[in-house]
């Protein structure tokens, strides 16, 4: 035992939470040495906590991250063997037999946020006349 305890080897530790004097529960990390008392010969222990209460957050954050981005691939895979159908009019997807806007389909699940516009051929669809770019102006700062 005591070639063990010479050896000045840190053991195998378990972080765990403490309460500090304050009240706030912080996680810490022991680190004990064990070493021989350079007069006695006893074989006694350094013990040092050190807070790893930021480090323990953002692993915490990093797994929910991670499952976060797990969910959604298993999402995506889901969406990539299914069929679905779209009306060729309307533009609407049939889930589970109703007809539902696109909009709402990629929101619902792919959580895309969607927005509405009108392309040049849906203007000229609708009779509207074309517009033309603005003529490019002459001179600094656009003055004549």
């Amino acid at each position: 035992m005591l070639a063990k305890v010479s050896t000045g080897q840190p053991r195998e530790t378990i972080p765990y939470r403490i309460a500090r004097l304050d009240g706030t529960l912080v996680w810490v990390e022991p680190r004990g040495v064990p070493i021989l008392d350079p007069v006695t010969a006893q074989p006694m222990i350094i013990l040092v906590l050190r807070n790893i209460t930021r480090r323990r957050e953002a692993q915490e954050q990093l797994a929910a991250h991670a499952t976060k981005l797990q969910e959604a691939l298993n999402r995506i895979a889901h969406l990539q063997n299914e069929i679905v159908r779209v009306c060729a009019w309307t533009k609407q997807v049939n889930v589970d037999g109703k007809w539902i806007p696109i909009d709402h389909y990629l929101a619902k699940h792919l959580g895309l946020k969607v927005s509405h516009g009108i392309s040049e051929e849906g203007l000229a669809m609708l009779g509207a006349p074309k517009e033309e770019p603005p003529e490019p102006q002459s001179g600094a700062a656009g003055t004549p």
